[in-house]
């Protein structure tokens, strides 16, 4: 029995053999997922431990790029005393004057060096990196740790792999000081309104955190906090990794569909952003965010010129098909690799990404070729009631692979925990996917997923 049946032979089936296959990663993830471990009265009884208001007036914020200085303003505007630090002064000025535009700019102070820095600091002083991945933050820890106590809490913000923030956990360990890896997803544009946050590390100051974390993080529409206790050790980090693996999953999958519309079925890019709009309405791709996003970038014009259309615009001016890579492409892939865990949906879309990096490798194969072999449209392109039958078909194809793309790498983050015994809340990751992080889904979520969460 056919899905998605048709009795029009022009338009394309869809293989058996890739239901079946979704079939099977759907059926892994029930088997292979210990819903014992949503333990929700574990839950209550952590949060009956938190006080309802944080004991911190001042924090640290250590790194000011577009991050850094995002969640510098949001704590200040929550009342917080925010001190500054970065190698440069100039973007420490910047924020500042942000601050003093928005009415709160007494409340961050720039420093040079971390001894008078942390002498400004109340006790338990409270630090905050967002720093680029990698060694600067062996660099800023091994500076700051000769003027630390054992109360200190660091709270690592930045894009950083799990695996550096295991390291810098054990070696703060003996030391006292809690260093606790907190993923944060959104954006600059959520670091500044509220991110959604995946707080991992030593569950005593994770306890001690959380009230202000809950105070800053992003609120969904039910008014419910998108911040939660993951785990111990690094699971912060990896949540965070895979949340931007499935966060790639799905937009592949939602840029093929919007290709197949415009150069399968030569839809223009009003009309593509009309089929997304309607999609984001209502059935399994109700509230996806990315699908939204797709609905305003397709009908997006330019005030200023006529209220051209600024898609057509901006490919156009497009000289290398590649942005920089943030790292966790790379983490994901190899440490689903590792786990042996398929995630087929995430691996494509890396390569998707990489094949767009050799932009002048496919220009001169297509001199070569005399042209290449340019798209086809598709034979039911001017029939109405075959082109909407084939949309509501791509529209179940979409959905099929955002949902893989969720399926893959909560797979990946069982697998993970089991290995590191990170006592991970799954209850708590769902909620923190449901606002402030760009892979939130409605009917995923609310609908799909409620009895989890």
């Amino acid at each position: 029995m056919e899905l998605f049946p048709s009795n029009n032979p022009s338009l394309p089936q869809f293989s058996s053999l890739a239901y079946v296959y979704f079939g099977i990663l759907v059926c892994s993830f029930l088997v292979t997922f210990d819903f014992t471990r949503f333990n929700k009265r574990k839950r209550e009884e952590l949060e009956n431990t938190i006080t309802k208001y944080g004991q911190f007036d001042k924090i640290a914020m250590i790194g000011c790029g577009s991050m850094g200085s995002g969640m510098a303003l949001l704590f200040a505007e929550n009342g917080l005393e925010v001190l500054l630090s970065d190698p440069s002064e100039k973007q420490m000025d910047a924020v500042i004057e942000k601050a003093k535009k928005e009415v709160f700019g007494e409340r961050l102070r720039k420093y040079k060096d971390y001894k008078s820095l942390c002498a400004s600091l109340s006790s338990p002083k409270l630090f905050v990196f967002s720093l680029p991945r990698g060694t600067v933050g062996d660099s800023v820890l091994e500076g700051l740790t000769p003027h630390l106590t054992s109360d200190n809490i660091i709270l690592d913000c930045g894009n950083e792999s799990f695996a550096n923030t295991e390291r810098r956990q054990k070696k703060c360990r003996s030391t006292g000081i809690h260093y606790l890896g907190i993923g944060v997803s959104g954006g600059h544009q959520a670091a500044r309104a509220g991110p959604s946050m995946y707080p991992g590390g030593d569950e005593e100051a994770l306890k001690t955190v959380m009230p202000l974390l809950e105070k800053v993080a992003a609120k969904d529409k039910h008014g419910n906090t998108c911040v939660g206790i993951v785990g111990r050790g690094s699971s912060g980090h990896y949540v965070n990794m895979v949340h931007n693996g499935i966060k790639h999953g799905m937009i592949s999958a939602i840029s093929e569909a919007w290709g197949i519309m415009k150069n399968g079925l030569g839809m223009d890019y009003e009309e593509i952003g009309t089929v997304f709009e309607k999609w984001s309405e209502s059935g399994e791709l109700r509230g996806m965010l990315l699908i939204s996003i797709g609905a305003d970038l397709s009908r997006k014009c330019d005030p200023s010129s006529d209220n051209t259309l600024v898609l057509p615009i901006a490919l156009d001016k497009v000289v290398q098909d590649i942005t920089g890579e943030e790292g966790t492409r790379i983490w994901y892939n190899a440490e689903a690799i590792n786990l042996q865990i398929p995630t087929p949906t995430l691996h494509v879309s890396h390569d998707f990404r990489l094949a767009s990096a050799y932009r002048g490798d496919r220009e001169r194969a297509h001199t070569l070729t005399a042209g290449g072999w340019p798209p086809q449209k598709l034979s039911l392109s001017e029939n109405g009631e075959a082109k909407a039958q084939f949309l509501e078909q791509l529209r179940q194809a979409t959905y099929a692979a955002c949902l893989a793309s969720y399926i893959q790498g909560l797979n990946m983050i069982v697998a993970a925990d089991k290995l590191h015994s990170w006592e991970i809340d799954y209850a708590s990751i769902l909620q923190t996917w449901k606002a402030g992080c760009v892979i939130q889904a409605d009917y995923i979520s609310e609908d799909l997923l409620a009895p989890i969460t």
